[in-house]
């Protein structure tokens, strides 16, 4: 038997699937062996170890601590059990290997999985190398992996723990025995070894670690509808193993462990990390509800589980049950899965979820998962198992029928959700320790022919006044038992025009995608931007399509009508204030304007601002460059001021101003203000903001056009350098170079530039050699490279013999510039200096 062991472990079937339990054992389950291959020496490299091979069975011993002698043990803690070895070259039974045979006979694209953990934190590093072979003897071939690291260590520490995942060559497809093994080594530090442990093996056909075997929803192909849950309902079934809810923390405990620390579980709805034993119960233990966590039903027992016994295989199944922090486990109660309107409020612990009086709504990232799992609860369980009752979903929930809610909604989380590859690693979990899978997240394409799906092209439109529409599809994706009839509205009305507006699809032609047209109505109020809400009402005798319900369609609608006609600059006005120009000029809610004239301007009167609220809009062309006005206030007495606020905004759009100016309790002097404005700006806007007393004139309003900047104004203009700060030699962020220096090498003259943007320097033979990225764009900016061997006197500096070219790499030079190369002849002096030079013309 040892001989046996030693060189053919029984080959397993596929799937094979080994977490080896939850106690300690000395003895290996099937398929399974542990050699020594030290011959009384040590294995200290990857490659010793990946060249070793065995030289008997390993004695299998119990632990339930990590041990520091060498030795193969079937070690468990915490209910959770693995092989763990640890190498010791003085040991006599020195194991250094573990392996497993599978039979992959009529099965291709092997997927290996397996957990790989370093248990103790011992001095010497220790490390394992994963290999496969074909029968029985022969050269072991070492594997690459696709997900995870198949070669751990760790010196003086514990972890890490990877979860690994390997596709195997081809040559281990179609054969009666593949043999894998973990080869260990550890390093030659001095002091004990560190104990490495595998646990979770999976060996599985399909292309990846997680996929069901090529042929287990044969049985499915080609039905819908309850045909097809009934299929399901077996296929779901199969290979089951009902676990006792009494023993249930120890599976959870493997599944929803937290990949950043193996000491913890992941919780349901508060995503916070755990204790494994921080378990809460109910006996006067005094433990805090919100830091403990114990089995949340995601489907409550109130909804059928609970048959009296409890000791049905819904009750305890690992699909439906996820560690809960306890006081949000209380909160959830059995509410509902749908979007709650958070009236009951928002638990302190689970901040992404919400819950009113009948309904919780999970976080956004667990939507999809938790539908999906409802979704195998509604199919797997129809009555025919001991203790249990037909489970349905419905947007009508019923305790006493077994009918859980609201389907319309997490069909929509289905959709707004999909299955993840984090889902799937759990989902195998699950499958790894209760042996059955859950259909629909293998096969998500499954709900909607089971319960009906209407696809929405798209969440998002867009249409223009007087241009161009958008348009949708609708699409059914499983055949309907009635006519399914959608009736599109949009919100607010008066905005958009649909055509069609309702689309009807029938039993015989469910397949043929519906379009909707969308089209802006080209009114003339100015708008800027509308948001328009397209809803979708559903009516169907089709019991599926009739619960479900669509994602809403968004459609930006861009206006084509201006706030105003925009006048041209320069513009110069002084009256008359009533009736305004037609051109420029946009009033709300002034007053019959004042007779009297400010600044001079005789005969044409002045503007009157009244009440709060009143503003003056005027709209123009090209950049500005200075605005001027005048201000007064008109009370009842002569040295009275106006009590109030009055401003001055600018705006490039008509719809985002920017302050500019606030007058406050203006006196009753005849005042010139002048304001320089943004270039950018095409609108001003004089506000009354808030009167207490009093009116204020305004007369002689003027705004200068701006001359047109030179590329390096407009530099300066845009890091908004003014004043002795845009001088070319000025160092605005005192980074040793100048401003036009910056403009140049496009570099920022107020933060810290990359140093890639520096210019560089190199001595070649016989010549200094400076290369730069210097900008192209600017026909008033030179740039030349001097030299000198004599530093004391400023008139030998010159562009003799330096030679420009342009450099054969421009790979990562951005547009407008270009990589320019300068060689100087040193001329064989002791010393040569450069200076690169910049100047605007």
């Amino acid at each position: 038997a040892a001989a046996a062991a030693q060189t053919a472990p029984a080959p397993q079937p596929l799937p094979y699937l080994q977490n080896f339990g939850a106690a300690a054992f000395n003895a290996l389950p099937a398929g399974v062996a542990a050699w020594n291959g030290l011959n009384g020496g040590s294995i200290s490299s990857q490659t010793l170890a990946a060249n070793s091979s065995p030289t008997g069975d390993a004695t299998l011993t119990t632990a339930t601590t990590p041990q520091t002698g060498g030795g193969c043990y079937g070690y468990a803690s915490g209910g959770d059990a693995c092989l763990y070895i640890q190498t010791s070259s003085n040991s006599t039974n020195g194991a250094n290997q573990a392996a497993i045979a599978v039979n992959t006979t009529g099965s291709g694209n092997i997927q290996l999985a397996y957990d790989i953990d370093i248990l103790s934190a011992q001095p010497r590093t220790i490390g394992v190398i994963c290999q496969y072979r074909v029968g029985t003897s022969g050269t072991w071939t070492s594997l690459t992996p696709a997900v995870g690291n198949p070669f751990s260590q760790a010196g003086g520490s514990v972890g890490p723990k990877a979860s690994v995942s390997i596709l195997l060559p081809a040559a281990a497809d179609n054969q009666p025995i593949v043999q894998i093994r973990w080869a260990v080594w550890r390093g030659n530090e001095g002091g004990n070894s560190s104990g490495l442990a595998i646990d979770n093996i999976a060996v599985t056909a399909g292309g990846d670690p997680w996929s069901p075997p090529p042929s287990h929803y044969a049985a499915a192909d080609g039905l819908s509808g309850a045909a097809l849950k009934s299929a399901l309902r077996t296929i779901s079934a199969s290979g089951q193993v009902t676990i006792g809810y009494e023993n249930t923390f120890v599976p959870l405990r493997v599944i929803h462990q937290d990949p950043a620390n193996s000491n913890n579980v992941v919780t349901v709805f508060s995503g916070t990390s755990l204790g494994k034993n921080e378990v809460y119960f109910s006996s006067g233990q005094g433990l805090d509800p919100n830091a403990t966590w114990n089995r949340e039903h995601l489907w409550p027992v109130s909804f059928g589980l609970d048959t009296g016994s409890n000791d049905g295989p819904d009750y305890s199944d690992l699909f439906n049950l996820r560690p809960a922090i306890y006081s949000v486990n209380t909160l959830r109660g059995n509410l509902y899965f749908d979007e709650s309107d958070g009236s009951a409020g928002v638990p302190q612990f689970a901040p992404q979820c919400s819950y009113d009086s009948n309904s919780w709504e999970p976080r956004a990232s667990e939507k999809g998962d938790i539908a999906r799992t409802m979704f195998y609860m509604a199919t797997r369980y129809d009555g025919s198992d001991p203790s249990t009752i037909d489970l349905e979903l419905s947007d009508t929930p019923s305790t006493a029928a077994g009918r859980f809610a609201k389907l319309s909604t997490l069909l929509l989380w289905h959709e707004l959700d999909p299955v993840t590859e984090e889902e799937r690693r759990i989902h195998q979990l699950i499958v790894n320790q209760q042996g059955n899978r859950n259909p629909f997240v293998d096969r998500p394409e499954y709900v909607a022919r089971i319960w009906g799906s209407i696809l929405l092209g798209k969440t998002a439109a867009t249409a223009a006044e007087g241009g161009a529409g958008d348009s949708y599809t609708l699409t059914l994706t499983g055949q309907p038992t009635a006519n399914v009839t959608v009736q599109v509205s949009a919100t607010p009305s008066g905005q958009v025009t649909l055509s069609p507006a309702s689309v009807t699809f029938t039993p015989g032609d469910w397949d043929q995608p519906r379009t909707i047209t969308i089209s802006a109505v080209d009114d003339t109020v100015y708008e800027t931007t509308a948001s328009v809400t397209l809803s979708h009402g559903i009516a169907s005798a089709d019991a599926y399509y009739g619960a479900l319900s669509l994602a809403p369609v968004t459609v930006t609608v861009t206006d084509n009508d201006p706030l105003v006609a925009a006048a041209l600059l320069p513009l110069a006005y002084g009256g008359p204030w009533s009736p305004l120009p037609s051109v420029g000029f946009f009033a709300e809610g002034l007053g019959d304007p004042y007779t009297g004239s400010l600044g001079g301007d005789t005969g044409s009167g002045s503007a009157k601002f009244d009440n709060t609220g009143d503003r003056l809009t005027i709209a123009f062309v090209s950049t500005p460059a200075l605005l001027g006005y005048h201000l007064k206030a008109n009370t009842g007495g002569a040295s009275t001021p106006s009590e109030g606020v009055f401003q001055v905004l600018e705006s490039a759009d008509g719809e985002n101003f920017t302050l500019i100016r606030t007058v406050a309790n203006k006196d009753t002097g005849d005042q010139a203000y002048s304001d320089p404005l943004a270039p950018d700006s095409r609108y001003v806007r004089f506000f009354y903001q808030q009167k207490t007393s009093g009116n204020i004139q305004l007369d002689k309003l003027a705004i200068n056009a701006a001359a047109a900047l030179t590329p390096w104004q407009a530099w300066q203009a845009f890091y908004e350098l003014s004043g002795p700060e845009a001088d070319a030699d000025y160092d605005a962020d005192f980074d040793g170079v100048p401003n036009l220096a910056e403009y140049a090498l496009g570099r920022s003259p107020v933060a810290a530039d990359p140093p890639a943007s520096a210019p560089g320097i190199e001595k070649i033979p016989g010549k200094l050699r400076i290369s730069a990225v210097v900008r192209i764009t600017d026909s008033t900016l030179a740039t030349s490279v001097q030299s000198t061997v004599d530093l004391s006197n400023p008139a030998s500096w010159t562009e003799t013999g330096v030679v420009r070219s342009v450099a054969a790499d421009q790979s990562e030079v951005p547009s407008g510039f270009e990589r320019t190369m300068f060689e100087i002849d040193d001329n064989d002096a002791p010393q040569v200096f450069a200076r690169l030079r910049f100047s605007i013309r």
